[in-house]
């Protein structure tokens, strides 16, 4: 993407997305992330990382995702999904866009055209710095100015190479003031993907011969062009070549499940002929004493042919007897089961032959955030109400003194902060955080106090005193009743206002 381009696109994406939250993370094919966010500009933010042909723009359509989502993804996932996007940060010469985070890992997102995305505590060394602007003369007769110069594309040079030094100097001028009030998207039919090219200013009819000319008032309207018609039909030829790969893995399967299936059958035919052998030794039982063991017998057969039967020397000539029969009525029961399970391996490789059986991956319908959310926090058998921060903390507060108990004991981490009416009886409530060193907003810790004096001795005052401390300074010792509990460090003693709609609109369960 040119830089040029990329300055006027970041100064619209990072306004347009600051304050949006991420829904869903996708990572469609190697250096290529949607992130799901509701704007008016599009539901997905997509960006494809490459040195030449970096993307990133927002889409209303889903790009095609694989079946399973990479490791990679789902550690993003953990990481970033209900999070918030807030001030965005430029280094457009670089054609890097950064947000700054609500609470959690990382601090900031940051995307680069030329890296996979990353949660960064602090924005690298440099970022934003800008190169100083050459003056056309030496963008004309440098070749390479580009490399002290990022912001001098080759889309850039060769334009100016085709103008008079003044108009050329005009056009340098312009672009180093950053105002660009009309893009130009330059693509062929059939043009192979990252072929296309967004500039923020018009191409001279040299320059795109061949080429159709879109023109757009919005930089975001023209990466929006660009993206979609490079990116979506090469992650579509992808989705098909996971497709017949998943079609050769499964006929692979089903052939490696036939020829098991083929030794199975062979050994339960030999279970099956252990059925003559009892019938054998049945006839002449009568010769022997029953109760003797031997390793094996030789009897003539039906036929008057000589036969040795091997048998177990542990066992009674009448418990082979029995253990041969038996044999042969698992094998007559395994060759039935076989049988159907060839019936049904031979119709699914058929049906992948004649293409008329692809296995898909199981749709999942998405539920809304919140939901899912719910679901997780959602405790299992455990007496305590759940609630969420307007900052997105989660926080548990008891319902009983088992509850309370069970709050501290199964729920609780040792780095959370516990809150509990001061001088009297009330709720434990426990506001979970990530890991020991997570700041928590003052108004969640505001918050957390009203929940545990709304459910305490105060319940109808206008407000409450609610001690704060850690949990691992919260102990239950021998001899106290169930729920109650010795603090042994209490960080402070915070005075609030007794809101019940706080309550109300922090229940989550």
């Amino acid at each position: 993407m040119e830089a040029n381009f990329f300055r006027c696109l970041a100064r619209e994406l990072g306004s347009t997305l600051a304050g949006e939250r991420i829904e869903r993370i996708f990572n469609p094919a190697p250096g290529v992330w949607s992130f799901k966010v509701h704007s008016d500009a599009g539901t997905y933010l997509v960006v494809r990382s490459s040195r030449k042909g970096g993307l990133v723009f927002l889409a209303d359509e889903k790009p095609a995702n694989p079946a399973v989502p990479t490791n990679a993804c789902m550690w993003l996932r953990k990481r970033l999904e209900g999070r918030r996007l807030l001030d965005p940060f430029a280094d457009w010469q670089g054609r890097r866009i950064a947000w700054a985070l609500t609470p959690g890992e990382g601090a900031y997102l940051l995307l680069d055209m030329a890296a996979e995305p990353q949660l960064v505590d602090e924005l690298p060394s440099g970022f934003g710095d800008e190169a100083p602007w050459p003056d056309a003369g030496q963008v004309l007769d440098d070749a390479q100015v580009w490399r002290t110069h990022p912001q001098i594309s080759p889309a850039l040079r060769r334009t100016l190479m085709t103008m008079p030094p003044a108009r050329a100097q005009a056009v340098l001028g312009a672009l180093e003031r950053g105002g660009c009030s009309h893009f130009f998207v330059y693509m062929s039919a059939g043009e192979t993907p990252r072929g296309g090219e967004a500039l923020p200013w018009r191409l001279p009819p040299e320059l795109h011969a061949g080429r159709t000319e879109h023109v757009f008032e919005s930089a975001l309207a023209a990466a929006q062009l660009l993206g979609s018609t490079e990116l979506y039909p090469e992650l579509a030829r992808l989705a098909v070549a996971a497709d017949n790969e998943r079609l050769r893995a499964q006929r692979r399967k089903l052939s490696r499940s036939l020829d098991k299936l083929a030794e199975e059958e062979s050994r339960m035919r030999r279970f099956v002929a252990c059925g003559g052998d009892g019938e054998l030794l049945r006839a002449w039982m009568y010769t022997f004493d029953k109760s003797a063991k031997r390793p094996y017998v030789d009897l003539p057969d039906f036929e008057g042919n000589e036969r040795r039967i091997d048998l177990d020397p542990r066992l009674s000539l009448c418990a082979n007897m029995e253990r041969l029969f038996h044999l042969a009525a698992k094998g007559r029961r395994g060759l039935a089961f076989a049988a159907t399970r060839r019936e049904a391996l031979q119709a699914e490789l058929d049906a992948l032959d004649s293409g008329a059986a692809l296995p898909l991956p199981v749709a999942v319908v998405e539920r809304p955030r919140r939901e899912r959310q719910q679901e997780r926090t959602r405790p299992q058998g455990v007496q305590v109400g759940v609630f969420r921060t307007s900052d997105g903390f989660t926080a548990y507060r008891g319902r009983s003194a088992k509850g309370n108990h069970e709050l501290l004991s199964r729920l609780a981490s040792p780095f959370d902060l516990w809150f509990h009416a001061a001088g009297g009886p009330g709720s434990h409530v426990v506001l979970k955080r990530d890991y020991p060193e997570q700041p928590v907003p003052r108004s969640s810790i505001i918050e957390a106090a009203v929940l545990a004096g709304l459910k305490s001795h105060y319940t109808g005052a206008p407000r409450a005193e609610v001690m704060c401390a850690l949990v691992k300074h919260v102990r239950k010792s021998k001899g106290l009743a169930l729920g109650q509990v010795a603090v042994d460090r209490v960080i402070e003693t915070i005075l609030v206002d007794l809101d019940p709609q706080v309550q109300e609109r922090l229940t989550l369960a």
